[in-house]
């Protein structure tokens, strides 16, 4: 499994089919807001995504994400997700914002497994969202306790 980043030009040729694979919609590659996205594949293989805005010299949110049906709530979903991490923190991230839905449990569980840390709520388009943080340290201690 690897991750592979591509550039705001690249997202945009595959983002709306990445879109329709994950959320079963036609969502804007939103590249105005994005600094690059990151593929997570299994030999040539997508099997997610995710999308990244670079906040400062070390901090990134992570905001459109997700994985294909066929691969939700894996094992391979979760190394994807772990790996995703750790290809950020070894590309000198040291703090990791992002959102999930509090219906979206799976995703929840992933987080918290991996040392996200609840910083916050809130509510858009009538549903309610958890603001995550994770920094490399917490993401160290966390992976060693369930690795």
């Amino acid at each position: 499994m690897r991750i592979e980043r591509l550039s705001k030009t690249e997202w945009d040729q595959i983002s709306c089919n990445a879109h329709v694979a994950v959320f079963k919609e036609i969502k804007p590659a939103y590249t105005n807001r994005i600094d690059y996205a990151l593929l997570m594949l299994e030999e040539k293989k997508i099997i997610g995504f995710g999308t990244v805005r670079e906040l400062d010299d070390e901090s990134i949110y992570w905001q459109y994400g997700g994985a294909l049906e066929e691969h939700r709530n894996t094992p391979a979903t979760f190394r994807a997700y772990c790996l995703t991490a750790d290809y950020c923190f070894a590309h000198g991230v040291n703090n990791i914002t992002t959102i999930v839905e509090n219906t979206n449990l799976s995703m929840l569980k992933f987080a918290l497994k991996i040392g996200f840390l609840i910083i916050g709520t809130k509510t858009l388009d009538n549903k309610v969202y958890l603001d995550l943080h994770l920094t490399r340290e917490d993401y160290v201690t966390a992976t060693r306790k369930t690795m």
